[in-house]
């Protein structure tokens, strides 16, 4: 099926036998005919056609009638159908994976800008982890299923299945799985790490407070183990 019947240049001096030869695709999405249309019809040729595509493994009937109808389609233009497209595949549909959706501007990147002048103010980070007791901090989405595709021989391509949700509570943290809702239970900054949300009623800065760290907005202790910077 990888190497077609080759191809007349022209339609002229057609041969008594219609010429007809399907070729499926290494990853069967996709099938192609070579094909002459005979002078006195297409009757002869869609009889070869159909048993050239059963031979290639292509059994469903409205598969087969898909093809024979948009070789019907393309002879009405064209005589010497070379490469012509017959059918086509289905990918299946990727999941949604389980994920949340953040309830405020916690892990936002970059630095706040001058609307007036365009001057970026490094100290001001656009992210503002700072949270306070009761606090809806993240909506968790659930996952969602993906939806089967099929090939040009009409076997199923099933989708992946969803990644379930990764992220789990941490110190003053919780879920409410009624409304799949984590909330701050103390007042304090964000924490994400290792898929673990928590809020830090101590933050500790390991590094000089500087430019690198821009300001800081914390609402519980705050402790700086080495130099504060202007």
């Amino acid at each position: 099926m990888d190497n077609p019947t080759p191809m007349p240049e022209t339609a002229q001096n057609l041969p008594s036998e219609p010429i007809c030869a399907v070729r499926v695709s290494e990853d069967a999405m996709a099938v192609y005919l070579n094909a002459v249309v005979p002078k006195e019809g297409i009757g002869d040729l869609m009889v070869r056609a159909q048993d050239a595509l059963e031979n290639a493994g292509i059994r469903r009937p409205d598969l087969i009638s898909h093809a024979l109808d948009r070789m019907v389609s393309a002879s009405e233009h064209d005589s010497l159908l070379k490469d012509l497209l017959l059918l086509e595949g289905v990918p299946p549909k990727p999941p949604r994976d389980a994920h949340v959706e953040w309830l405020g501007d916690f892990f936002k990147e970059g630095f706040e800008i001058d609307p007036v002048t365009g001057a970026v103010d490094y100290r001001k980070r656009l992210a503002n982890r700072s949270a306070t007791e009761g606090q809806p901090l993240a909506k968790a989405l659930p996952p969602l299923p993906g939806e089967n595709g099929y090939n040009v021989l009409g076997e199923i391509l099933r989708p992946l299945p969803p990644a379930p949700l990764k992220i789990r509570c941490g110190a003053n943290v919780i879920f409410n799985s009624a409304e799949n809702l984590f909330t701050a239970t103390a007042s304090g900054r964000i924490s994400l790490k290792n898929d673990i949300l928590s809020v830090d009623e101590i933050l500790v800065i390991e590094a000089n407070v500087d430019l690198s760290t821009g300001d800081i907005n914390h609402p519980g202790v705050l402790i700086v183990n080495k130099d504060i910077r202007t």
